[in-house]
């Protein structure tokens, strides 16, 4: 296995989101070198994580690699994070490295005037991420439960409907596309899936949906009435 360098922020990141499933919107590093599993992060997402319990993963702070100096000296994160791969790459012994086709080009080319050999691999890292971690597992299960606790709510509130020519009636106003986003799920369990989805999400707080259903549910009650109709 070829040692393996990867930077960005798990947003919008696939590969650094498969290492460490945590929402996390500012770049950081994970690098890989005979097993040893390496993530640098800043020291405020240090705790979270470590929370995570991943095993064998190693989680350290750029504070480790002296980015206080270096932001000090004037230098930004994607700056810092320059300057901590390569002391990081010189600390794990690492030569020669593989990383994905989005690997930044700012980083590549300061680790190869370091003499740390950088190449991508595209098919290397798609393959990696098809063969699913537990925590990717727990994540496509509770989007699954929304699913199903979406279609719920959406054949019973399609079951109460009253036919009126053209168009469906519930409680005599139209049932509209809005009022099937805005139906909770029908029991307990749904509803506690449907929280758990929106909570979990890879989408930064401020654009998490806020209405009684997650978005998982809304796009699938949508297609329901679509079905129905």
């Amino acid at each position: 296995m070829p040692n393996l360098i990867v930077a960005g922020d798990s947003i919008r990141n696939p590969e650094i989101r498969h290492e460490v499933p945590l929402a996390v919107p500012d770049p950081f590093l994970y690098l890989e070198r005979d097993g040893r599993r390496v993530a640098i992060l800043n020291s405020l997402e240090v705790g979270r994580a470590r929370a995570l319990g991943i095993e064998g993963l190693e989680v350290r702070a750029l504070e480790e690699f002296g980015s206080d100096e270096m932001a000090n000296r004037g230098l930004i994160l994607e700056q810092i994070n320059r300057e901590v791969a390569l002391l990081a790459c010189r600390e794990l012994g690492i030569e020669s490295v593989v990383a994905p086709p989005t690997f930044p080009l700012e980083i590549a080319d300061h680790l190869r005037s370091g003499e740390v050999e950088v190449r991508a691999d595209r098919e290397l890292f798609d393959a990696r991420r098809r063969v699913k971690n537990e925590h990717e597992l727990a994540g496509i299960r509770r989007a699954q439960a929304a699913c199903e606790a979406a279609m719920d709510a959406a054949r019973a509130l399609l079951r109460s409907a009253v036919p009126n020519g053209g168009a469906l009636k519930v409680g005599g106003e139209p049932l509209t596309s809005e009022r099937l986003k805005a139906a909770p799920p029908a029991s307990r369990s749904a509803r506690t899936a449907c929280r758990r989805r929106s909570a979990t999400t890879w989408a930064p707080a401020r654009s998490r949906p806020t209405s009684r259903s997650c978005s998982t549910c809304s796009r699938a009650t949508v297609r329901a009435a679509a079905t129905r109709t």
